[in-house]
C-alpha cells in the first residue's frame, strides 16, 4: 500500500513504453506498473486491469495502445506499452514527472517500476544500450537532499519485475541522474535465453531542510533498448562471395581473347 508522507498534494505522471518492433507470431508479453513509498511495499497495475486496485481508480485503454491511467490517494499515473516481442529489438522506457510539496523535515520518497516480461531477442551476446536523466527543481536546505536514481535489470528466469537472484545476466546499478551528472548512460554485453524480462525503476527522494514547506518539480527518464549480436553469413555464401570477382576476372579475359582472335 502506498503510504502518504509528509506533503499536502502530488501530481505524479509516469510514462512508460514498451515495444518491439518486426514481430512474427510475437508472444504475448506481459507488462505491469508499480509503485509504492518503500521499495517493499507495492500497488500494481497490470496492462488490462479495469477495477479499483490498492485504492487506485484505473482506466485501462490497451485497445488504443496498452495505456494505464490510473490516481491513488492524489498521485496520477499514466502508462503505455505495445507488451510485444521480437528477435530484432526490445524497447522499455519510464517516465515520471510533476510536483509535490514537502514539510520542513520531512521526507518524500516515490519508487515507480516497469517491468515486461517474454522477451524474445536474440541471439546472444545482446546488448543493453540504457541512458538516464533527471531534474529536481524546489529548495532543500544546507543539509536536506534531492535525488533521483535510475536503474536497471535483465533476468534470465523471465520474472516480471525480476531485480534479485542469480537469473540476473544485466544490471545498470542504481545511478543518481541528479547528484552524479545528469545524462547517466552506457552498454552493457549479457546472455539471455529466450524468454527473459526487464525490469526500469525510478526512486524519486527529497528530504526538506529549507525551514518551511517546499514544492518540488520532478522529471525524471529512463530509457532501455536490448538488441541482438549481429548474425554472421552463411561460410558457404561467403565463400561464394569472395569467389565471384575471379568468375568475373575468367570471363572478362575470355571475352578479351576471343575479340583478339576474331
Amino acid at each position: 500500500m502506498f503510504r502518504m508522507l509528509s506533503y499536502r498534494t502530488l501530481a505524479v505522471a509516469a510514462l512508460v513504453g514498451c515495444s518491439v518492433l518486426g514481430a512474427t507470431n510475437p508472444a504475448q508479453a506481459n507488462f505491469a506498473v508499480r509503485f509504492g513509498s518503500d521499495g517493499t511495499n507495492w500497488t500494481t497495475v497490470n496492462d488490462g486491469d479495469v477495477a479499483g486496485i490498492g485504492g487506485a481508480t484505473i482506466t485501462d485503454q490497451a485497445a488504443a495502445g496498452g495505456a494505464i491511467s490510473f490516481t491513488f490517494n492524489g498521485v496520477k499515473f499514466t502508462a503505455t506499452s505495445s507488451a510485444s516481442t521480437s528477435p530484432t529489438d526490445s524497447k522499455l522506457d519510464l517516465t515520471v514527472g510533476g510536483s509535490t510539496t514537502v514539510a520542513n523535515n520531512a521526507t518524500f520518497n516515490l519508487y515507480v517500476q516497469a517491468s515486461m516480461d517474454k522477451l524474445t531477442t536474440a541471439p546472444p551476446p545482446l546488448t543493453l544500450d540504457y541512458s538516464f536523466s533527471a531534474a529536481i527543481g524546489g529548495k532543500q536546505g544546507a543539509t536536506g537532499s534531492k535525488s533521483a536514481t535510475l536503474q536497471s535489470w535483465v533476468d534470465d528466469t523471465n520474472n516480471l519485475f525480476g531485480t534479485t537472484g542469480g537469473g540476473i545476466v544485466a544490471n545498470t546499478g542504481a545511478q543518481d541522474a541528479i547528484n552524479g551528472g545528469n545524462g547517466q548512460g552506457g552498454s552493457i554485453t549479457f546472455g539471455a535465453n529466450v524468454y527473459y524480462s526487464m525490469t526500469q525503476q525510478n526512486l524519486i527522494s527529497i528530504t526538506n531542510k529549507f525551514g518551511s514547506s517546499q514544492t518540488y518539480t520532478i522529471s525524471s527518464d529512463g530509457n532501455n533498448e536490448i538488441t541482438p549480436s549481429p548474425v554472421p553469413a552463411p561460410a558457404g555464401l561467403m565463400l561464394v562471395m569472395t569467389g565471384l570477382p575471379l568468375v568475373g576476372l575468367r570471363a572478362w579475359l575470355r571475352r578479351k581473347q576471343v575479340s583478339a582472335v576474331a
